[in-house]
């Protein structure tokens, strides 16, 4: 038994020493990736706020490719949705059936993000407000209207795309006093170039 126990000390010394990058393991000599997840995550959701959507969902599709909690897969599922409802669908997303573009692709991706976001614990505001893009974006305005008006009642709209999202919604439906709020909402937070016109 001590030898043993010397021997498996002695490889796992050994992989240490030859294998040194923070990605990396090693048991019993065998040498594994550390699951790097939520560094794809990470880095899909710095892309996704700066507009990079296509670096967004490459990211998002490694991470998702990775073994590892079902936690981080969710939020990559989620980023790279948000990522092609705002492309319009330009870059691919992948499916179990294929690589979906153009509209199948934002409405698969709306679909995606309506099953997340219903499952315990993945409903905070700022998927819920994501849902709503993807919703007004095939069209389903009355659906958008309302889970936004429901975050807005409550003060829980997570930025100045959701508040234009608002604007945008509210003046659809002859709100015009409601929509210029929401717009000033969406100026005041910063949301240059997103927010609508004020109409009299």
């Amino acid at each position: 038994m001590r030898i043993s126990t010397l021997l498996i000390t002695s490889v796992v010394t050994v992989c240490a020493v030859l294998h040194t990058a923070p990605s990396e393991a090693c048991i019993n000599g065998v040498e594994l990736r550390v699951d790097d997840g939520k560094r794809l995550v990470a880095r899909a959701d710095k892309a996704l706020q700066r507009g990079r959507h296509k670096d967004a969902i490459r990211a998002a599709d490694m991470a998702l490719r990775r073994s590892g909690p079902a936690r981080v897969h969710q939020r990559a599922a989620l980023i790279r949705a948000l990522a092609v409802i705002r492309s319009d669908g330009r870059h691919a997303l992948r499916t179990d059936a294929g690589k979906l573009k153009g509209r199948a692709a934002v409405a698969e991706a709306t679909r995606i993000l309506a099953g997340e976001t219903k499952i315990p614990g993945s409903g905070e505001p700022r998927w819920k407000a994501a849902l709503a893009e993807g919703l007004e974006a095939t069209g389903q305005t009355d659906e958008a209207l309302a889970i936004l008006e429901d975050l807005a009642g409550r003060d829980l709209l997570p930025d100045a795309r959701a508040f234009a999202a608002l604007a945008r919604l509210r003046a659809e439906s002859g709100n015009a006093p409601g929509a210029n709020t929401a717009a000033e909402r969406c100026r005041q937070m910063g949301g240059k170039g997103l927010c609508p016109v004020p109409r009299s």
